[in-house]
This record gives structure tokens, C-alpha cells and sequence, in this order.
């Protein structure tokens, strides 16, 4: 079994049927990373607009018109996460979250909104912050 049928499973449903039509794709994707580079997650994206895979060292997104973006940790200098608030005044579902993406380079951040499913990106936010950190540490000096 591959890592990204396991993220799947880990999916709620609402989260699951958005990127079913992008399972195959990922799957080639997962087959071609390098041994050392483990998916960890996976989200719909909004611009760019598609499906975000979350390795240990990059952010990969398979995009709606087939093409590829590919965003290294390495180039990123912090992550920060504005979660979806709750409707409803506390109640019911979440909003989507957006990840806030500063690089090194200086350039403009970029808002990539996370998930179909409100809960579901923030839970991909945090993590993304977090391998970012794991990367940044390992990766420092």
C-alpha cells in the first residue's frame, strides 16, 4: 500500500470525493519521488488550484490543467496559517484555511486556501508548519 492510500483513508469523506479523480495521478507522483522524500500529506489546493501533496522537503501541487508546481522548503523562509473560522457563531462546519507562504528570495507571499473540507485543512495546515520546521532544522547551518 502507498502512502497516499493511507492519507486517503485518513480523509473525511467531503475531503476524499473532491480529490478522487486525482488519486491515480498522485499515485504516479508518490512512485516517483526519491526513497528519502516521504509523502506526509495531502489537500486540495486553492491557487494554485489542485491537489497539494506535502513531502518532507517540498510542497507539490498537481494542478487542474495538468501541469505541476513544485515549492521547496528550501526556498520558503515561514509559514504561517489563518484557519477557517466556524459558521454559525461556533457552530456547524469550518471555512477553508489559508496557508500564508513567505520565500527567501523576497518575493510576494502567496494564500493557498486548503481543503474541501474545513477541519481537514487545518489539520493539513498545522502539518505542513510543522514538516516545514522539522525541514528548516535539519536542514540549518
Amino acid at each position: 500500500m502507498q502512502r497516499i492510500d493511507q492519507v486517503f483513508e485518513e480523509m473525511p469523506p467531503k475531503e476524499k470525493n473532491g480529490l478522487a479523480m486525482y488519486r491515480n495521478r498522485l499515485a504516479a507522483l508518490e512512485a516517483n519521488l526519491p526513497p528519502d522524500e516521504p509523502i506526509v500529506t495531502a489537500t486540495r489546493s486553492g491557487f494554485p488550484f489542485g491537489t497539494m501533496v506535502v513531502t518532507s522537503k517540498r510542497l507539490i501541487v498537481v494542478l487542474q490543467d495538468g501541469g505541476t508546481q513544485v515549492i521547496s522548503f528550501s526556498e520558503i523562509t515561514s509559514l504561517s496559517l489563518i484557519e477557517g473560522s466556524k459558521k454559525l457563531m461556533g457552530l456547524g462546519s469550518r471555512g477553508s484555511s489559508t496557508l500564508v507562504t513567505r520565500y527567501r528570495n523576497g518575493s510576494s507571499n502567496d494564500n493557498i486556501s486548503l481543503g474541501y473540507d474545513g477541519e481537514w485543512g487545518v489539520r493539513v495546515g498545522r502539518e505542513i508548519i510543522a514538516t516545514h520546521e522539522r525541514y528548516s532544522i535539519r536542514h540549518s547551518g
